[in-house]
């Protein structure tokens, strides 16, 4: 299972046996949870942004009583604290939606309990501390890995696994040639 946590939408891919099994596209995302952050802590959703960016985390329990965060709100002069664990709690509520809705998109396009099945996360909503626990929960304890691409690294798996896929069609005339011959060979294509 495959779940990109993007900004506006969460899409849900399950693969069977390297091929695509069923996918499905959720109306929410990371920034659903900016928006639960701003409406319920009366802030702005660039304030509600910072907040989750440099203070959130979606599994409240990881968060100490003591941690606390400063909170510009929307008509007040100056920032009031906050306990992190409460940040925690609205988004960890936020992001166990989102791991649900995943669940039962994966559950319509499979016969049976997705309990113990890999997930893996990606998406800038999966950098999100915490996120990988809610989900491993959600999913029946299921190993959850995340993958987040840096700039570049989509490209490149996408070419590996367009390799490994067509080895065969884009190989040197030479019966013995590596995959490094392959590639280059594809980069002269």
């Amino acid at each position: 299972i495959v779940i990109d946590l993007g900004g506006g939408v969460t899409d849900v891919s399950l693969f069977r046996d390297g091929a695509l099994a069923a996918a499905a596209s959720l109306p929410v995302g990371s920034m659903s949870v900016t928006q639960d952050v701003a409406q319920l802590l009366k802030t702005s959703l660039d304030e509600a942004e910072r907040l989750k960016l440099s203070h959130g985390n979606a599994y409240p329990a990881d968060v100490s009583e003591s941690v606390t965060a400063e909170v510009q709100q929307l008509g007040q002069p100056v920032p009031r604290p906050m306990q992190g664990r409460v940040l925690a709690e609205i988004i960890e509520s936020r992001v166990r939606e989102i791991a649900r809705l995943a669940k039962q998109a994966v559950e319509n396009g499979r016969p049976g309990s997705v309990a113990g099945v890999p997930v893996v996360l990606t998406g800038n909503g999966a950098r999100l501390p915490g996120v990988d626990r809610v989900v491993a929960i959600t999913f029946g304890d299921s190993s959850v890995r995340t993958m987040i691409a840096t700039k570049g690294t989509a490209a490149i798996s996408g070419l590996a696994a367009y390799i490994s896929q067509t080895a065969d069609e884009i190989a040197p005339s030479e019966a013995s040639a590596s995959w490094k011959d392959k590639f280059k060979n594809l980069l002269n294509l």
